[in-house]
Order: structure tokens, then C-alpha cells, then sequence
């Protein structure tokens, strides 16, 4: 269990690294991915 969310927590930084490093919140993200994809 303690390792799951040793792993857990792994995961939730590196996404807020990503997020930083681009400046900008996940969910404008996704939206950014999705008009990407409707547009091709």
C-alpha cells in the first residue's frame, strides 16, 4: 500500500512539473489537445 502511493505521488509531481514547464493548468491542456485533433 505505502508503495502505491509512494508511486502515486511520483506521478503527481512529475504532472505538475509538465504543467509548469508549460504554464498552463491540465484541463486547458486537454482542450488545447482536443481542438489539435478536431483541427487535423
Amino acid at each position: 500500500m505505502q508503495l502505491s502511493k509512494e508511486v502515486a505521488k511520483k506521478i503527481a509531481k512529475a504532472g505538475i512539473e509538465n504543467r509548469k514547464k508549460h504554464g498552463l493548468p491540465g484541463r486547458k491542456k486537454q482542450q488545447q489537445k482536443i481542438i489539435l485533433d478536431n483541427k487535423k
